[in-house]
């Protein structure tokens, strides 16, 4: 491989390469990928290009790489109860007509959060006790339904809804929370984020964008969360105010496009104070009066590979006009209490492990 590059197109990330000669092994990239990042940041799909589209500065022009062509189901279609449950399930999930057999739940769009979908669903139309890492070790349908045929006669305990926290409770961290706490404690310097952009045509009104992104933050705690050290370890707390909206306009400059992308570039690639805070970073950029760039990026130890495509639908619904988004009945420090009180043993071993949280080192 010689060049690379990640962007976000819609809600999944796309990763486009370069080979020095000859094409290169798509499934050996994927796999050193899953290795060596969270299961979060992999590309949900990667594209060989000739030669990556560039700015007349060198940089690469993101507005110029083609879209990737959806996979489509050209194999055989499933086969027995199993695999027409798990086909259904997708299907639902990724929002697609059909699948085949041997599919992969990645190729097709899949990510740690729609993993997390599909298992429910399978727990809801099987009873079976999947663990969540069968759905990143089984990516082809095929072995998905076996393992689920395996497992059939083992009742699921997992799938209860998450109730509110005890007020009075001290809050905590998640087990996934305090993986990628302490790896930013390993490793300071590190720039563990979620990053994504978006380029912005028209007429914008930026108060009311402004008051939309202060909705958001008000909605969604964990954009308001730091993790001071109290006792020699952190613990959670929500401010009451999140970041505002930060606006800068570079449409005087010789080139704005370029001079809008390094800020998000830089942005993409700031290293947060987990103690102080913000982690979330939201920057709207200016570069011409009908053109600007919206670029967010966020802690990873406070969002996942999906949060971006969820705050652009927040936003979008916002600004559209709609009164208020609904109101979340559970905060992540919810989850995490409920999850601190019910993950114990062999349990927690298997929970943990397959987290869209964790790094999986080769």
């Amino acid at each position: 491989m010689r060049d690379a590059v990640v962007t976000l197109i819609g809600e999944q990330l796309i990763g486009y390469v370069t080979a020095r000669a000859g094409a290169p092994d798509i499934e050996s990239l994927r796999e050193h990928a899953r290795r060596a990042m969270p299961v979060a940041m992999v590309p949900n799909c990667l594209v060989v290009l000739d030669a990556l589209p560039l700015l007349p500065n060198g940089k690469v022009d993101r507005t110029a790489l083609p879209e990737p062509a959806m996979a489509t189901a050209s194999g055989a279609p499933p086969e027995g109860p199993l695999e027409r449950i798990v086909a259904e399930v997708w299907c639902r999930v990724l929002g697609r007509d059909s699948v085949s057999r041997d599919d992969d739940f990645f190729d097709l769009g899949g990510n740690s959060l729609l993993a997390g979908q599909v298992l429910t669903g399978l727990r809801a139309r099987t009873g079976a006790d999947l663990a969540l890492r069968l759905i990143f070790e089984r990516t082809r349908l095929v072995e998905l339904a076996a393992t689920l045929g395996s497992q059939a006669g083992q009742r699921a305990t997992t799938g209860a809804v998450v109730p509110a926290r005890d007020p009075d409770a001290s809050p905590v961290l998640s087990y996934e929370q305090q993986r990628v706490w302490l790896e930013s404690m390993v490793r300071p310097g590190c720039a563990y984020n979620v990053h994504g952009r978006r380029l912005l045509h028209g007429d914008l009104d930026v108060a009311l964008l402004r008051r939309c992104v202060a909705a958001i933050v008000d909605r969604h705690e964990a954009l308001r969360t730091t993790f001071p050290i109290v006792a020699g370890r952190p613990v959670p707390r929500v401010a009451i105010a999140g970041p505002d909206l930060r606006v800068q306009d570079v449409s005087g400059d010789r080139d704005p496009s370029d001079a809008a992308e390094r800020l998000a570039d830089n942005q993409s690639r700031t290293v947060f104070d987990l103690t102080n805070g913000p982690l979330f970073d939201c920057l709207l950029v200016q570069q011409a009066p009908d053109r600007y760039l919206l670029s967010v990026t966020v802690h990873h130890i406070v969002s996942d590979g999906s949060s971006i495509g969820i705050f652009v639908r927040e936003l979008s619904s916002l600004y559209s006009g709609a009164d208020e988004v609904a109101p979340l009945t559970v905060q992540y420090l919810d989850y995490a209490a409920w999850q601190r009180a019910r993950l114990t043993g062999v349990r927690l071993q298997e929970q943990v492990e397959a987290s869209h949280w964790l790094a999986a080192r080769p």
